[in-house]
C-alpha cells in the first residue's frame, strides 16, 4: 500500500474514532490579563468580564498572563473590535482545535479526506498498551501534564496545537478523556503513523522503528527482532521513546504499524540488500530485543 505524502494525507474522522469535546461554531480565544481603572460605582472587572459581557462566551481556564475563552463565531469579531476599544490584546485561535499530524485533524469535528484505501484499525484489546493522540483544550499547565501520567499515560511527543502522542490502555484512556481539561483523543491508527513510503512487493526495507517506552515494550521488540533480517540495534531515545534498526520485508511495513506500541517508521542505515542473508535466529533475537529493552524499562525505574 502507497503511503501518501505528508501535505495530502488530510484525516476523515468517521464511526470508530472518538467524537471531540469542541464546540462546533465557538473559536477558542487568548485575553490578555490586565488591570482595569476602576470606575466610579462600578466594581473592579477582569478583562474577561469586561470584553465578554453580553457575548455568547465563557471562560474556560485562567493562566498567569492570559484567559483562555471560547466565544461563537458569530460574537468573534466583537470581541476582538472590543479588545482594539480596551487596549486589551485579544488573539484569536482557530488552530487551538486543530492537531497537524498526516495532515490537519480537527477537534470539533475530526473532519477531513480519509486516505484512498485506507480504514480504521480495530480498538486496543483489554489491558493492552498502544498509540493514541491527545488534545488538550489550551497551552498545556504543568498540573494537566502530571495528573494525564498519574493516570498511567506516557506523554511521548508534543504536537500542534497543545496535543501529544501518547501511550495508555484503553481504560487508561476513557478514564483521561473524562478530565475537564482533555479536549479530544483518538487510537492512532495505522494512517496516523508517520512512516516511510511502501516499498515494491518482494524486495526489503531498512528502517528505525519508533516505539513508546512502556513496560510492554520488551515484547514488542521481541516481535520486530524475529521478522528483522539482521540483528536488529535498539537505541532509547528518550525516556518516553526507543528506536529499532532492522532491515523487514516489505510484506511487513503494514504489520509493523499496526503493532500497537509503534507509533512510526524512519529510514534506517542498513543494506537493504539482504535477499540472500538468512535471518537470525529467532530465539538469540529475542534474548538481545528482551535484555536491551529490560535495560530501558530499568532505567525509567530509576528515574
Amino acid at each position: 500500500m502507497r503511503r501518501l505524502p505528508l501535505v495530502l494525507a488530510v484525516l476523515l474522522f468517521a464511526a470508530p474514532l472518538e467524537a471531540g469535546a469542541a464546540k462546533r461554531d465557538f473559536i477558542k480565544a487568548l485575553i490578555a490579563v490586565q488591570p482595569f481603572s476602576p470606575v466610579p460605582g462600578v466594581p473592579p472587572a477582569t478583562t474577561a468580564d469586561v470584553l465578554l459581557d453580553g457575548l455568547n462566551a465563557n471562560v474556560l481556564e485562567p493562566y498567569e498572563s492570559f484567559w483562555l475563552v471560547e466565544v461563537h463565531v458569530d460574537d468573534a469579531a466583537t470581541l476582538t473590535q472590543r479588545g482594539h476599544a480596551f487596549a486589551v490584546e485579544v488573539r484569536l485561535h482557530e488552530d487551538f482545535d486543530f492537531i497537524f499530524l498526516q495532515g490537519r485533524l480537527d477537534a470539533r469535528d475530526g473532519s477531513g479526506t480519509l486516505p484512498p484505501g485506507e480504514s480504521a484499525d480495530p480498538p486496543y484489546a483489554a489491558g493492552v498498551k498502544g498509540m493514541w493522540v491527545l488534545q488538550f483544550m489550551g497551552p498545556v499547565k504543568t498540573e494537566w501534564h502530571a495528573a494525564v501520567e498519574a493516570e498511567g499515560v506516557t506523554l511521548v511527543q508534543p504536537l500542534a496545537y497543545n496535543a501529544y502522542i501518547a501511550a495508555a490502555t484503553n481504560e487508561t484512556m476513557q478514564r483521561v478523556a473524562a478530565m475537564r481539561f482533555v479536549q479530544w483523543h483518538t487510537q492512532m491508527h495505522r494512517f496516523l503513523k508517520p512512516a516511510i513510503e511502501a516499498p515494491p512487493a518482494g524486495s526489503y526495507f531498512n528502517a528505525c522503528v519508533i516505539l513508546a517506552t512502556t513496560d510492554q515494550t520488551p515484547a514488542a521488540i521481541a516481535r520486530l527482532a524475529s521478522a528483522s533480517r539482521v540483528p536488529i540495534e535498539v537505541r532509547p531515545f528518550s525516556d518516553e521513546e526507543v528506536q529499532i534498526f532492522g532491515v523487514f520485508r516489505a510484506e511487513e511495513l503494514e504489520v509493523i504499524l499496526a503493532q500497537p506500541l509503534v507509533w512510526g517508521i524512519a529510514p534506517g542505515y542498513h543494506d537493504a540488500n539482504v535477499a540472500d542473508v538468512p535471518s537470525t535466529s529467532f530465539v538469540a533475537l529475542v534474548v538481545i530485543a528482551a535484555a536491551l529493552a529490560a535495560a530501558a524499562v530499568v532505567r525509567l525505574s530509576a528515574s
